[in-house]
């Protein structure tokens, strides 16, 4: 049992500056919402609840809590993007996409990370590359997300249109 006042569990914390940074982007404080969740992700460290013996219901809440750190970590990379922030995003989705290729958001952003860097031709051969490695990993075709953002890439929708509709930011 913990019993300490929420302010002291990161996760309590962690929550509230979501909510905070959800309002801070729905009044388009962008930049607001983004140093929020940069904060609210600082307060990450290692494994949610490592080293606790709570059998099934640790290992449960540990990988909810992950889940939602990486929720939140998405929701922060499509804040840079919609602030223009493409390098960077690109920097940090290389990883990520290195780390965890088969993860499609992850693919996605970094698609788009590339043409609004205009890098169209490196753009569309990742596409290509998320399509072939889903289909080789798992059997299953990329999503609708992929796809769609493949056909707007060809016809050459405009990048910040095309962030627009991706993170639902503008």
């Amino acid at each position: 049992m913990l019993n300490v006042p929420p302010v002291h569990v990161d996760v309590h914390s962690f929550e509230q500056a979501v909510a905070e940074s959800e309002r801070a982007s729905a009044a388009g404080r962008l930049a607001e919402a983004h140093r929020i969740l940069c904060a609210a992700l600082d307060l990450w460290h290692g494994t949610p609840l490592d080293g606790l013996d709570g059998g099934v219901f640790a290992l449960s809440e540990s990988a909810r809590l992950q889940e939602r750190r990486q929720m939140i970590l998405e929701r922060r990379l499509d804040l840079d993007l919609a602030m223009g922030r493409h390098a960077e995003a690109l920097a940090e989705l290389a990883g990520l996409v290195a780390a965890d290729p088969l993860h499609q958001g992850f693919q996605r952003r970094r698609i788009l990370a590339l043409y609004c860097c205009e890098r169209t031709a490196q753009a569309l051969s990742a596409c290509r590359v998320a399509r072939r490695l889903l289909v080789d990993e798992l059997g299953i075709e990329a999503g609708e997300q992929i796809d769609s953002l493949e056909l707007a890439l060809l016809r050459g929708v405009r990048a910040e249109q095309l962030v627009a509709e991706a993170v639902g930011c503008g």
